[in-house]
């Protein structure tokens, strides 16, 4: 009995590798598919469409029809969202760059400010693909809620960011793993994780409406 449970652990544990590193190669090849720069906006779309169903238990996923229904699907509202998200991270550095060789007051300042709106980019970064893929919303709504989600789950939030660094740290001491793990390990983290917390919201929200329908 004990046997048959550590077997059918070990086969659902291969089968769950097994799909990420597949949807990791559908990722990278994508990706070039799309010549880099609109390739990887609707190939991340597609890889956290693939880890969120994997992070709701579905019995069967197939990898590569989801992955490409919503490549094809969202091609440009991800490549949107994604070079939206390059051009803010492009102008923060060259500006963070810019005032390092500056000196005086108000430049110490504006350094400051520089340094938070990085860390404001760096939570956008954490939930904006999980969002994209679970809700349905206007591009901009993306960024403002990511940067909610962020600060009303604040332990969820330092999870993600010690988890990231924790599968950075594996890649780089097994660099064999990174063609079939660099981009599914954290999409999986990142979307288990904000899946937690879209859904103690979800359940807030839920129990809020109860609560008013009950005093009518």
């Amino acid at each position: 009995m004990i046997e048959n449970g550590f077997i059918a652990g070990l086969y659902r544990l291969s089968e769950w590798v097994m799909k990420l590193a597949y949807a990791n190669i559908l990722w990278l090849f994508f990706s070039v598919v799309g010549g880099v720069v609109f390739g990887l906006g609707p190939a991340t779309a597609g890889l956290f469409a693939v880890s969120r169903k994997m992070v709701m238990g579905a019995d069967e996923i197939p990898v590569f029809r989801i992955f490409w229904s919503v490549y094809r699907k969202e091609f440009k509202r991800a490549n949107i969202l994604f070079l939206i998200l390059i051009s803010m991270g492009l102008l923060l550095y060259f500006d963070h760059r810019f005032f390092l060789s500056q000196q005086g007051l108000i430049i110490d300042i504006v350094r400051y400010l520089i340094l938070g709106l990085f860390l404001v980019y760096f939570l956008v970064l954490l939930f904006i693909f999980p969002l994209f893929v679970h809700y349905q919303m206007k591009l901009f709504h993306y960024f403002r809620s990511a940067v909610i989600f962020a600060i009303m789950q604040p332990f969820i939030t330092i999870l993600m960011a010690l988890g990231c660094y924790f599968i950075y740290e594996i890649l780089l001491f097994f660099p064999g793993l990174i063609p079939f793990f660099c981009s599914s390990l954290f999409s999986y983290l990142l979307m288990k994780l904000a899946y937690i917390s879209f859904s103690k919201i979800e359940r807030r929200e839920e129990n809020k409406k109860q609560v008013i329908e009950e005093q009518l």
